[in-house]
């Protein structure tokens, strides 16, 4: 292909992505998931709600790093937060814009200093979006793939479901990994590129200081250079970039030194050193079928389903349907031969990480590549781009064969992986449309295909992955864009830095006036994080990056040094509780007694409810029970059930309580009232306020998913009430109260 076209096509690309993502910087767009805080707060109006929907399960956005940026502008970017009871150090493994040495390095957050806060962060998501897309276009075509093939490579990797849902957190991560590459193959003087390789290399390891991903990312570099550039492994070369990559992480490590020692000290998370083998073959086998974990944007194999992502897309099936196998392969013998000497060593690399994540290799095999700091899950990455780059490549290099009976084989494996999947899942296939969008989007190609001809242009090729094969491509792109694509919303960030002022924070603002501390001792519905400590309040409730136990000693004197150490030395979000003592039920939370933080709670007399269990064949006389309230949320992780939900109860009563009847023994762990701000406003002339709870359980016998259950709600205004609940995914579509015959 002429040079020119091939210049015009990645310029093309890139002056496309530029245009529209300096747009969506100028109308302060991002795909924050901050609306879910917003409608927490009580905002109902001016949310800022551009496009799609906020995400609940984005809580590391929503509710921690969106909110640690607050903190940091709202302290003037120093280091410690002056407006928490903590003080809190804003250095850690997410960067944040602060005013210290390390900004040079943090080119993502010189807007902040430049402009104001809402279109600075939209300028942060709008550049690191610009350089995903524009960065593994331009890597595509350093490894070798045509032009329109490494424009859809890019597109793919970009709306794949990984990439969208890890994107505000991850996402810095991926979008600098192929400039490393791209530099490093750049034509620039030795010192030059090394300065610029340091300087490079530092920006990503500071963007999100994450070892998994850093180092699963890492192996997929060498991988690539090792197939497709092995003219770049020349000693002057590799010196120059070894001494870059030292240098950028002796300078991350003056950095984060403070903060990397206090963490690697913790209970959790420590210094996790992780065996192969912990990975699911579903979600790795999702890189080729990308929709079998998933229905819509519910997971059917685990609670998140961030877990699941993985770089997937039907292009592999695409290629394998639609491809003439039998002409063999583009080119010379040389190309052949170039070309399957990179497909072996793609493969090679493949096959070593999906071993990790699949079997079970001990901790001290993997350490030999540092991969026992990688959480086999974790390589579900490097799965996808090794295979993703492997497909490009072949697609570039195939010949195309479309024909009814390709169509009808490849519609034939869709529509299997569908059925199999959502049944083995326990939901109705025609529940998740995704998976069959394809279908649709082919049939347009295919429409597309045939017109091409009768409109006079040239008819698409059939060699060189160029015309068919970027059509093709292209099937796939789109398929992950009507899918994938509709993850993030557009959010603007507007309301995210001038925060509405409602009915819910001006209370909230008298509560905090009214604490003799001045502090605000309250939590969220749904869930708090740093929401509170973001919105300006000087908050209990928070997510603590590193410990904070000179905070919390003085609270709890006398508890156990071993308890108290147990309890607090760990990465945490902090939640004011009704528990009796402070606990950690699950790795990530510390529930801290009410009574301890407020002395008008302990001198309340607020009356604890009982919470009980009892089997299905011994359910209270008199059922069955009209129903109300909501069971909100039924989760079951880390061998414990949570329940939360509320009833109409009006005020708290000793008389009122819950019980939990299930078909499978339970034993309560812990119980507590939530307090529910929403449940006030929504009634009120009721005195709602009080009325969630939430209930630790533990089977007696482990399982993958929660039991059928029904919760029933003593001493509301309508009597005993069975609680509406959400349908879990395999109960048949109906409520475990109606299924223990307990609901009306």
């Amino acid at each position: 292909m002429p040079k020119s076209l091939t210049v015009s096509t990645g310029g093309l690309f890139a002056a496309v992505v530029l245009a529209l993502s300096v747009l969506y910087a100028a109308l302060a767009w991002t795909p924050s998931s901050y609306g879910v805080a917003l409608r927490q707060m009580g905002v109902t109006e001016d949310s800022g709600l551009v496009l799609g929907k906020p995400r609940d399960i984005r809580s590391d956005e929503w509710a921690v790093w969106t909110p640690y940026l607050q903190i940091a502008v709202d302290n003037d970017f120093a280091r410690h937060n002056a407006h928490s009871p903590y003080h809190e150090d804003l250095r850690n493994f997410n960067a944040l814009p602060l005013r210290d040495w390390a900004l040079p390095f943090k080119p993502q957050y010189w807007a902040f200093f430049l402009v104001d806060p809402a279109h600075a962060f939209a300028i942060y998501h709008a550049a690191f979006i610009a350089l995903f897309l524009i960065g593994y276009q331009r890597m595509g075509r350093m490894l070798g793939m045509a032009p329109g093939i490494s424009v859809c490579f890019s597109l793919l990797a970009f709306f794949a479901g990984y990439t969208q849902y890890a994107w505000t957190t991850t996402g810095p991560l991926l979008a600098l990994f192929p400039w490393l590459l791209v530099t490093l193959a750049a034509p620039l003087r030795l010192p030059v590129k090394g300065l610029l390789l340091y300087w490079l290399a530092a920006v990503w390891l500071l963007s999100h200081f994450y070892p998994p991903v850093i180092l699963s990312l890492g192996f997929v570099g060498a991988v690539l250079v090792l197939a497709l550039r092995r003219d770049l492994l020349r000693w002057p070369l590799l010196a120059t970039a070894g001494l870059a990559a030292a240098l950028a992480a002796g300078t991350v490590y003056a950095y984060l030194a403070e903060p990397l020692q206090a963490m690697t000290a913790t209970v959790y998370p420590g210094q996790r050193h992780s065996d192969g083998g912990s990975g699911d073959w579903r979600i790795w086998l999702s890189t080729v079928l990308p929709f079998i974990t998933t229905r819509g944007f519910d997971s059917l194999i685990v609670h998140n389903i961030v877990e699941t992502g993985a770089i997937g897309s039907y292009w592999p099936l695409l290629l394998l349907v639609f491809a003439d196998w039998r002409q063999g392969l583009a080119g010379g013998a040389v190309d052949r031969g170039r070309l399957l000497t990179a497909l072996a060593v793609l493969g090679g690399g493949l096959a070593l990480v999906s071993a990790w994540m699949l079997l079970p290799i001990p901790a001290a095999v993997g350490k030999i590549l540092l991969w026992d700091r990688v959480f086999p899950p974790r390589m579900i990455v490097a799965v996808g781009l090794l295979a993703l780059v492997a497909t490009a490549l072949l697609a570039g290099s195939v010949r195309w064969r479309i024909t009814s009976l390709r169509v009808a084989l490849f519609t034939a494996a869709v529509l299997a992986a569908w059925m199999l999947s959502k049944r083995a899942g326990g939901v109705a296939p025609w529940s998740s449309p995704f998976d069959v969008t394809i279908l649709l989007v082919l049939a347009g190609g295919l429409a597309l295909w045939r017109l091409i001809p009768l409109l006079g242009l040239p008819a698409p090729r059939t060699d060189m992955g160029t015309g068919t094969g970027t059509l093709v491509a292209g099937v796939a792109v789109a398929a992950n864009l009507l899918t994938f694509g509709q993850f993030n919303p557009i959010q603007s960030a507007r309301p995210i830095f001038d925060r509405p002022q409602t009915a819910l924070t001006a209370r909230l603002s008298a509560m905090q006036a009214a604490h003799p501390k001045g502090w605000l001792v309250e939590t969220l519905p749904i869930f708090t994080g740093a929401v509170l400590a973001g919105w300006g309040y000087n908050s209990i409730a928070h997510t603590l990056i590193a410990p904070h136990a000179d905070f919390f000693r003085p609270l709890f004197p006398d508890m156990a040094e071993d308890r108290f150490t147990q309890v607090f030395n760990r990465y945490a979000h902090i939640i004011p509780d009704t528990v009796t003592e402070p606990v950690s039920p699950y790795p990530d939370q510390v529930r801290v007694p009410w009574s301890a933080l407020d002395p008008r709670a302990a001198n309340s007399g607020i009356p604890a409810r009982e919470a009980s269990v009892l089997p299905a064949d011994a359910a209270p006389a008199g059922g069955p029970f009209p129903t109300g309230g909501s069971l909100d949320e039924v989760r079951l992780e880390n061998g414990l059930l949570r329940l939360r939900g509320w009833a109409p109860w009006t005020g708290v009563r000793a008389t009122q309580g819950v019980t939990v009847v299930s078909d499978v023994p339970l034993t309560v762990v812990s119980q507590g009232l939530e307090r529910r701000p929403d449940l006030q406003a929504a009634f009120p002339a009721a005195d709602r306020g009080q009325a969630g709870f939430t209930i630790l359980l533990r089977p007696a016998a482990a399982s993958d998913q929660p039991p059928v259950l029904c919760v029933l709600a003593r001493d509301t205004d309508a009597g005993t009430v069975a609680l509406g609940a959400p349908r879990p995914a395999n109960d048949g579509g109906e409520s475990g109260c109606r299924r223990l015959g307990l609901a009306r």
